[in-house]
């Protein structure tokens, strides 16, 4: 069997990278150096899956194949599938996005509130002048269109935390009410 090696490095080795191609320097420096391991016709025959626990400030990574036996240099590549899923502490969002979702309940709370103070003195008004004219009305249809925009926004935000990629759906509706607020 043969393997190949994947190493993770933050942004501030690139320069070095380009001058030093040691194998085992990069795994000692490496975040993490996960094997993948193959038979020798090349079949997969052993998949290794790393998480990187550690907390890091917002950096760019570079993931880097390392064939440090050299084996894939006299023997054909097999097709290999790598597939990298980044989260910030079981999140999808990133460090500075954190906290969007927190606000964004908030946000539909408060509106909730208003809103129904809102239709409460628009219904009020509209007894005591005895007409259903009344300017407040507009108000309240705009209230109404800017709460279902947060609530869609908020509701693409528990999707994208979920799975990294929200609903498409959720954004236009919420596109759409928040032009229309």
């Amino acid at each position: 069997s043969y393997s190949l090696g994947f190493v993770i490095l933050q942004d501030n080795h690139l320069d070095e990278w380009n001058q030093n191609t040691d194998c085992n320097y990069w795994r000692g420096i490496s975040k993490v150096f996960a094997g993948v391991y193959f038979k020798g016709d090349g079949s997969l025959q052993e998949f290794v899956n790393y998480d990187v626990l550690d907390k890091y400030d917002s950096n760019v990574f570079y993931i880097y194949a390392m064939d440090c036996e050299q084996w894939f240099w006299v023997r054909s590549m097999p097709k290999i599938w790598f597939e990298v899923s980044a989260t910030n502490g079981g999140s999808h969002f990133s460090h500075e996005d954190q906290h969007v979702l927190g606000l964004n309940f908030v946000s539909v709370v408060l509106l909730i509130i208003c809103l129904f103070g809102s239709i409460r003195n628009y219904f009020r008004e509209s007894r005591k002048e005895e007409t259903w004219v009344n300017p407040l009305g507009v108000l309240v249809l705009s209230a109404i269109t800017e709460f279902l925009a947060v609530f869609f926004k908020l509701c693409d935000y528990l999707v994208f935390n979920y799975n990294g990629q929200g609903f498409l759906i959720l954004r236009a509706f919420s596109n759409i009410n928040q032009t229309l607020s």
